[in-house]
């Protein structure tokens, strides 16, 4: 594939996001423009679209660029159905000012929050996300092999995916699991399955610098000896795709994948309820 048609290739993809959320935002009013905590159809494409290095001149083949559109378009649709997925059935929203919701701090609540776990147990979803990680991964498994790790439970359905088809595709991956806690019975093991001799990718439905499931997973991994790679896979990174991406730990620096961010939906139960309203 010719530089110039990976290009083309990338404008597609970009082009393919906006028109597909265009016509929610030709229809937002003056009143969702004021909640600044998200903004619906800004595209993350971390996981999408690769990055163009050393872009040259080439001759383009119109067979070729057929199938690459076709191909876009492949991506685009299973895409949008997953975003849309998640934005109707996977976050809870209430009111700025209830109270439903305690948050994990005490004397605070939240307004929105994610559960993912519906998604990640839809096959066609599983499926794409599988193929998204493996289109950036697998050169980079070829060039330095690596082992991937989730904790439980959220990661499991995305990892068994991922091993699924990095199996089918040839590649020797491995994987293994953290608990959440000690085993309360038995050898008292906080890892599920072997770890082997080779950096580890974090993966999981979603993920920030302040979550704390990738800390309990950074600990576990420190004390097992092992170290991240410079990468880590989510579903959603919760945060607005301009923050930044890096986390640093004491078993390396990790830039997060996703293939979406805040911005990709209605976070907020007003910018929620005034969408609907519109369709």
């Amino acid at each position: 594939m010719t530089a110039h048609l990976l290009l083309k290739s990338i404008t597609i993809r970009l082009d393919c996001a906006v028109t597909t959320l265009g016509s929610l935002a030709a229809k937002k009013t003056a009143s969702l423009q004021q909640h600044q905590q998200s903004r619906n159809g800004v595209a993350n494409m971390d996981a999408i679209v690769k990055p163009v290095a050393d872009v040259v001149a080439g001759s383009e083949n119109s067979q070729a660029t057929r199938k690459l559109e076709l191909a876009d378009k492949k991506i685009c649709l299973p895409r949008e159905k997953l975003r849309s997925f998640i934005n109707e059935r996977c976050i809870r929203r209430v009111p700025c000012t209830s109270k439903e919701m305690p948050s994990i701090v005490r004397g605070e609540f939240y307004w929105w929050q994610f559960y993912l776990r519906e998604a990640v147990l839809v096959p066609q979803h599983l499926v794409f996300i599988a193929e998204q990680f493996w289109e950036i991964y697998v050169p980079r498994f070829r060039e330095k092999p690596f082992q991937l790790a989730g904790v439980e439970q959220a990661s499991v359905p995305i990892l068994t995916a991922l091993l699924l088809v990095g199996a089918n595709k040839g590649l020797p991956v491995h994987a293994f699991t953290i608990r959440k806690e000690h085993k309360a019975y038995g050898i008292g093991n906080i890892i599920e399955g072997r770890p082997i001799n080779l950096p580890v990718v974090f993966i999981d439905d979603l993920t920030s610098p302040e979550h704390n499931t990738f800390w309990h997973a950074t600990r576990v991994l420190a004390r097992a000896g092992l170290k991240f790679c410079p990468w880590a896979f989510v579903l959603v990174r919760k945060q607005k795709a301009s923050e930044p991406h890096q986390i640093a730990t004491s078993i390396g620096t990790v830039l997060i994948d996703s293939i979406f961010t805040l911005d990709d939906f209605q976070m907020t139960y007003e910018d929620y309820q005034a969408a609907r309203a519109l369709r």
